[in-house]
């Protein structure tokens, strides 16, 4: 093979694997924007900032932050901990997730009790605060 040829292959292997790497970012991650109005129940996660999201996270450690719904459907923002002392174990399909900040109208396993992984939305890889005005 001539030198030419050589550099046509090696372009054409490069930009199939950038091609593969932005699939598999967009299957697995999400860009997720929180609203305006809304009030973070995690300290250093404001209404405006943009959060990376994990679609296809496995829960492992405490102190995770987790995008989950709720029994009505609605998108919370929580983090992992142990459960409590006196609590029931936790099931193998089970996380405790709570808020670091009351939110009015909101509750997490404190009051509600565990959370099944099959309302897990994504674990928090990375937060883009907003712009300031």
């Amino acid at each position: 093979m001539n030198a030419a040829r050589t550099l046509s292959w090696i372009r054409r292997g490069v930009l199939c694997a950038a091609a593969g790497l932005v699939l598999y970012g967009w299957r697995r991650f999400d860009v997720v924007t929180l609203p305006e109005g809304a009030r973070s129940p995690l300290f250093g996660i404001h209404p405006g900032d943009r959060l990376l999201i994990d679609r296809h996270a496995e829960p492992g450690t405490e102190e995770e932050d987790w995008l989950y719904r709720d029994a009505a459907g609605a998108l919370l923002l929580a983090r992992t901990k142990a459960a409590p002392p006196g609590h029931a174990t936790l099931g193998p399909d089970e996380l405790w997730l709570e808020f670091e900040r009351e939110v009015p109208g909101l509750s997490d396993s404190r009051t509600s009790g565990p959370v099944a992984r099959a309302a897990l939305a994504g674990r928090v890889v990375f937060v883009l605060p907003r712009a300031p005005p």
